[in-house]
């Protein structure tokens, strides 16, 4: 989406460029600093908790984008996404690594990436 959305929301907020890109940055910088704080949740919580958690973040943060009436609010929709985004992530390849044994792990991590 973001490849293509960025001068609809330049025109739409009427925001330059460089701020729209904050959209992606800011997602990507949440995301890089989940991932690594998902793995004390992992000790922490249970995996179902984990998973309401990231799954209610992401769409939290859907519905915060889509309701937006400014660029400020679509941002923080965005934020709120990648919190979910980056547990999710990391989640998915926890549980993938917990539930199948060594020898049969390569083939199901291949098979989630593809």
């Amino acid at each position: 989406m973001m490849l293509y959305a960025p001068p609809t929301l330049m025109r739409e907020f009427n925001v330059p460029s460089s701020t729209v890109q904050w959209l992606t940055t800011g997602f990507m910088l949440t995301n890089g600093i989940m991932i690594p704080v998902t793995a004390f949740l992992i000790e922490t919580f249970t995996t179902r908790q984990l998973f309401l958690y990231a799954m209610s973040m992401f769409f939290a943060g859907s519905l915060a984008c889509a309701l937006s009436p400014n660029f400020a609010l679509l941002l923080a929709g965005r934020i709120i996404q990648a919190c979910g985004a980056g547990v999710l992530m990391t989640l998915l390849q926890t549980v993938l690594l917990r539930v199948y044994p060594p020898e049969r792990r390569s083939h199901r991590l291949w098979a989630w990436r593809s």
